[in-house]
């Protein structure tokens, strides 16, 4: 029944493999909580480095922020985390800020200093991070408006930390494999494992190429362990995030979290989208012109992309390496180009069936 469908996503992953986009990659739909494609496409990086099969493990970039956006709102459900509290409670190197942790979730904080920008990272540590986030000037006032960025995840999973007690890998993927049933999610994956490659630049350092190294600089002076990126995942487990999601986030947070989280907080933030609490909601151009205002969902730099639309009922999970062929900060129009297609396809049958 899914044939149409399985041919379509295997002609737009096809031609962007061979035109150099990306080597390989997933794609895992899920209709009406029944998965209907679960694909592998090309290689990890060359030929010689193997096929792409649904264990490998991407570079999941951005969407950390989700597992760990879910996890922060876990911590709400059980007392243990106040949206509307100061950063500052939780760590003692922000005690009188202003911003208070909805505004992490939001990217409404004003902490919007671009720290990859700061070339005298390499070779440094998270502590050298936090120093620069802490002295850096605010942008604007917290809550006025809606800037994306990658710090204020970098901050949320320094909170999670503090209040659990465990080193943020630690409490992302005991939540991910204990409550998910995401039984390869981890951050710094172990040698021998199957993982598509990447090509980085530290710090606009010579290029080279890495494996189960995060591609994400800020991400690798913090030892690989960030809030806003640094896990790796297959796309199978992925879904299983996008599942809970779907059911209102049961067993893991309140449905009137979920209520919020998945509403626009700002109707347009500096890419001119829609912000909820971590997800962008109805973003056409990277969803298609299919998907409905509802729709949510989230990108990740190295190549992938999770969309979950509950007018259709659909879930997808698009995962590659992008960074590996493509020159740093090309080929992203192309890559916006392959998931609307995904997405296309997907919405189009979906609304057939």
């Amino acid at each position: 029944m899914n044939g149409p469908l399985t041919e379509r996503i295997a002609g737009v992953m096809g031609s962007a493999i061979s035109s150099g986009l990306f080597p390989g990659g997933q794609v895992v739909v899920s209709v009406r909580g029944g998965v209907v494609l679960d694909k592998a496409y090309g290689t990890l990086g060359t030929a010689a480095d193997g096929p792409v099969t649904g264990e490998t493990l991407y570079d999941l970039a951005s969407l950390t922020k989700m597992f760990v956006t879910t996890l922060a709102l876990r911590l709400v459900s059980n007392g243990r985390l106040d949206l509307e509290e100061s950063i500052g409670a939780y760590l003692a190197d922000f005690e009188g800020s202003d911003v208070r942790v909805h505004h992490l979730l939001t990217h409404s904080g004003g902490l919007t200093v671009p720290l990859y920008e700061h070339t005298e990272l390499f070779g440094r540590d998270r502590a050298e991070v936090v120093r620069l986030l802490r002295g850096s000037a605010r942008a604007f006032k917290p809550g006025s408006r809606s800037f994306y960025n990658d710090n204020d995840h970098i901050l949320l999973g320094l909170i999670i930390e503090k209040i659990t007690g465990q080193p943020l890998s630690q409490a992302v993927e005991t939540m991910a494999r204990g409550d998910l049933g995401c039984a390869a999610v981890r951050y710094n994956p172990a040698k021998g494992a199957s993982v598509a490659g990447a090509s980085v630049w530290r710090f606009g350092r010579d290029e080279k190429r890495v494996v189960g190294e995060v591609h994400d600089d800020v991400a690798w002076v913090m030892g690989g362990v960030a809030g806003h990126a640094g896990l790796f995942a297959s796309a199978r487990d992925v879904c299983r995030l996008a599942a809970r999601w779907r059911e209102s986030g049961r067993g893991l947070f309140d449905e009137r979290l979920h209520g919020r989280a998945v509403s626009s907080r700002f109707d347009r933030d500096n890419l001119g989208e829609s912000v909820g609490y971590g997800w962008k909601i109805g973003v056409r151009r990277w969803m298609s012109d299919r998907a409905s205002p509802r729709a949510y969902g989230h990108l990740g730099y190295t190549g992938t992309m999770m969309v979950i639309d509950p007018e259709y009922d659909v879930m997808a999970v698009f995962l590659s390496n992008r960074v590996y062929a493509a020159p740093r900060f090309s080929g992203k129009n192309a890559l916006m180009d392959v998931r609307a297609a995904v997405m296309d396809a997907v919405l189009g049958w979906a609304a057939s069936v």
